[in-house]
């Protein structure tokens, strides 16, 4: 008797399970994972989505940012997986952390949101600037300033070294930072 008890109270959970994941208007939505990326990169949100009908999905970015495409139309029957494509800007500084809002939406009434976030990468990037040409005679002491810039999108230390030269080398500093 306990086994077919225990059998029927399996049965009417499972039917209650599939009954409310088949509703009209019923939706279920899912924060996408946190994805990371460098500017420049183009990285992808994927929000899982649990559902039955017609939904207009809208995907809200942060100022700076945009998504390839913002507005989805999808007809719901079941699980799927809807993703966003969006470029990092190049202006992006590291490690900031940009959140996306997704907003589901049926005959214009909101039913339901979900986020997703995009953390920025580092990007290093040097660039020096240095004479072209330099003319000496034998002996002179020779004097010249490197320009360097930080090209990338997070603080910096460079460290000066000189390489198997001939002459006796300075460098003056040896190490700074750069912003």
């Amino acid at each position: 008797m306990r086994g077919l008890l225990a059998l029927l109270m399996t049965i009417v959970f499972a039917v209650l399970a599939v009954t409310s994941k088949a509703l009209e208007g019923d939706l279920q939505l899912q924060n996408a994972a946190t994805r990371s990326g460098k500017p420049g990169e183009y990285v992808t949100l994927a929000f899982p989505v649990i559902g039955k009908g017609e939904y207009d999905f809208k995907l809200q970015a942060p100022d700076g940012w945009e998504p390839l495409s913002a507005n989805r139309r999808l007809t719901l029957d079941g699980e799927r997986t809807l993703v966003f494509t969006v470029r990092v800007p190049l202006e992006a500084l590291a490690d900031q952390v940009a959140v996306f809002k997704l907003v589901a939406a049926q005959a214009e009434v909101v039913k339901g949101d979900a986020q997703g976030s995009i953390r920025v990468a580092a990007l290093g990037g040097l660039r020096m600037r240095a004479p072209d040409e330099v003319q000496l005679e034998p002996g002179d002491v020779v004097r010249m300033k490197v320009f360097v810039t930080n090209t990338g999108n997070a603080p910096d230390t460079v460290r000066l070294s000189d390489v198997r030269s001939l002459w006796r080398v300075a460098l003056e500093p040896s190490s700074f930072a750069l912003a």
